[in-house]
């Protein structure tokens, strides 16, 4: 048994040979963020649109309701402490990016909860009130209050860490 595992030791040691990474090899080495290589050209925007597109289908429920953001938060910001450039340099764009992507959610959101404020505001000054609708714009108003107070602290989390 010994002498097996001994034989396959060393055949694998003849087959693989570490060899260290050197500066210059390192600086020849692309990843897709930088890379000019036809097939990563439109990684960027690919990147930035992928980040788009998921914060705004996680918004409806995902965004608010789970520690969905906090996990892909605490994801980037072990990436942009990593001992490899590559992948520091990615997390930063996508932490870039994200604030990008939770501003104009912020919008979203803040045009939304503006549009309820009125709407309860008008049935307010009605002559004749309806009870249960008035109640049911209150509380859209408070839920898009909190959608907007969450998207806020995103923000501010983003901006400090």
């Amino acid at each position: 048994m010994e002498q097996a595992r001994q034989s396959l030791m060393c055949r694998c040691r003849a087959r693989f040979q570490r060899s260290p990474v050197r500066p210059a090899q390192e600086a020849n080495m692309a990843y897709p963020l930088i890379s000019k290589s036809k097939g990563y050209k439109k990684f960027r925007t690919s990147l930035s649109s992928f980040l788009q597109k998921l914060l705004v289908a996680s918004a409806d429920d995902l965004l608010y309701d789970t520690s969905f953001y906090e996990h892909f938060q605490a994801w980037i910001h072990a990436l942009s402490s990593s001992q490899i450039r590559a992948l520091r340099h990615t997390a930063t764009v996508i932490a870039l990016q994200l604030v990008h992507a939770l501003s104009v959610l912020r919008i979203q959101v803040d045009k939304e909860h503006a549009q309820t404020v009125r709407a309860k505001e008008a049935e307010e000054k009605k002559g004749r009130k309806d009870k249960a609708r008035l109640r049911d714009m209150e509380r859209q108003v408070k839920e898009a209050h909190k959608r907007l107070q969450a998207v806020e602290e995103y923000m501010e989390e983003s901006y400090n860490s």
